[in-house]
């Protein structure tokens, strides 16, 4: 008989009760040490404990859905890997080191026999699980292998990297704070989804240290030798977990490096010589990015995406038929590269806007309604407060929204178009949400600016012509 059927099949147990509070302790000692040793007298400051703290109760929270509510789902399994390579460590030390610092295809014979009773055993030979199991035995080092403290460990790396990205917007705008603490920090779906033994919260760290160090190396020109360390750390993380987040990711960062710099020439005749060059460099750069990554891991070649995303929506929508489930569908697609050009507005509609509340047929979705439609209409209404024309020409001038909605669209395009559950969209999504609601924040703030100097350009022009119209 396989371990899976003898087991209680949870991830909650008494000893989370006793520790959890305890090692929360431990980590709002070390948040409060952090800020007024790191933040004390900024402006940023006040959103260091805040954000941390939302961060700590979405993990409690998904933590309690999925035992209670749920009570099945990719924790439960991460956690099963985990826990049994945790009892077997003095069994067999030499199957928690392999599994800790090995790749799959070095493990020894005897790790290969240990893991052989788990039903689990193709969690290991997976890059993506793989790597979520390394980090729950990393810190169940540090917390006896209890669920929540370890859960806690890999919520506030997720969080430190969504940490690097607020830093690095809130330098590039520094009149912003509020708006960018919003979109890096606070944004629902990210704080509850992004946390937890799952790959989800890894994703997000890693996309903000990746972020963060970019901006050191090329436009800050600071902290080089570390800066690289990050990115090749968060290259390993993202492509081991979800090889197409780097795939939407590569194009974006590429091209806001390079418009950066672009932006920075001052004289103009240079300037129109080097946007050709500069347009060239970009778009070859992420070719050959995505290149790479495509032929590393065939399932992301674009033949591999169509024939999954054409059996994934067949059984979504049977399914969905069957139990009234979420499934969604984006009508009939041509599973053809024209084909993906014509439902590519569609799914990228459905990646941000969607579920609308009339579809929220759960309880657990209802959030996610209200928070695509809160996006949908914050959309609305900055395209028609600024002008459509006018905001996307701000898209193409400023660096910063360029990079943003690039990935946010390539992303959300990827996601819309294979995922066809918006119970596993909510989740999938997280990682464009906050470059998304940046990119509007900035194009309202800075056009609303605009606004605000032409009005008073206005207002002075009528002062000075009533002035010399009244009689001397």
């Amino acid at each position: 008989m396989h371990l899976l059927l003898s087991i209680d099949w949870k991830i909650l147990y008494a000893k989370d009760l006793f520790l959890s509070p305890l090692y929360l302790a431990l980590i709002y000692l070390w948040a409060y040490y952090k800020k007024s040793s790191t933040y004390k007298g900024t402006d940023i400051e006040k959103y260091f404990i805040p954000a941390l703290t939302v961060r700590m109760v979405g993990a409690v929270l998904t933590a309690l859905m999925y035992q209670y509510y749920y009570h099945y789902g990719d924790p439960f399994s991460y956690w099963l890997c985990i826990k049994f390579c945790w009892d077997k460590i003095l069994v067999s030390p030499e199957t928690y080191f392999n599994v800790m610092l090995k790749p799959f295809s070095t493990y020894s014979y005897e790790t290969m026999d240990v893991l052989g009773e788990l039903d689990y055993f193709k969690f290991f030979r997976d890059p993506s699980t793989n790597l979520v199991i390394r980090a729950g035995l990393l810190f169940s080092l540090f917390s006896f292998n209890t669920f929540l403290p370890v859960s806690y460990f890999i919520t506030i790396f997720a969080f430190l990297g969504s940490w690097r990205l607020f830093l690095t917007f809130s330098e590039l705008y520094p009149k912003m704070k509020r708006e960018v603490a919003f979109a890096t920090l606070f944004v629902p779906s990210v704080f509850f989804w992004g946390t937890g033994v799952m790959k989800d919260p890894l994703c997000i760290g890693a996309l903000g240290y990746f972020t963060y160090a970019v901006y050191q190396i090329f436009f800050k020109r600071k902290n080089i030798f570390t800066s690289i360390i990050w990115i090749l750390l968060s290259i390993y993380i993202i492509a081991s977990v979800k090889t197409y987040i780097i795939m939407s990711y590569a194009p974006a960062i590429v091209i806001w490096v390079i418009s950066h710099y672009w932006g920075s020439i001052s004289n103009k005749f240079v300037k129109i010589l080097a946007g050709p060059i500069f347009v060239a460099v970009g778009l070859l750069g992420g070719v050959l990015v995505l290149k790479q990554f495509s032929s590393s891991g065939q399932k992301y070649s674009l033949e591999k995406l169509m024939e999954t995303a054409q059996s994934t929506q067949s059984w979504l929508t049977l399914v969905s038929e069957q139990n009234d489930g979420s499934a969604y569908s984006l009508g009939i697609i041509e599973y053809t590269p024209f084909g993906l050009l014509k439902v590519a507005p569609k799914a990228i509609n459905v990646t941000l806007f969607r579920p609308y509340p009339w579809e929220a047929r759960k309880p657990i979705l209802i959030p996610a309604a209200l928070e695509s439609l809160f996006c949908l209409l914050l959309t609305i209404y900055i395209f028609f407060k600024i002008g459509i024309f006018r905001t996307l020409r701000a898209m193409v001038n400023n660096s910063e929204v360029l990079f943003c909605m690039i990935f946010s669209l390539i992303f959300a395009f990827a996601v819309g178009f294979s995922t066809f559950n918006f119970g596993a969209l909510v989740r999938y999504k997280i990682p464009c949400m906050p470059f998304y609601f940046l990119a509007l924040a900035i194009l309202y703030k800075q056009n609303h600016q605009f606004f605000q100097k032409k009005t008073k350009k206005i207002v002075k022009k009528k002062m000075v012509a009533t002035k010399s119209s009244l009689p001397a």
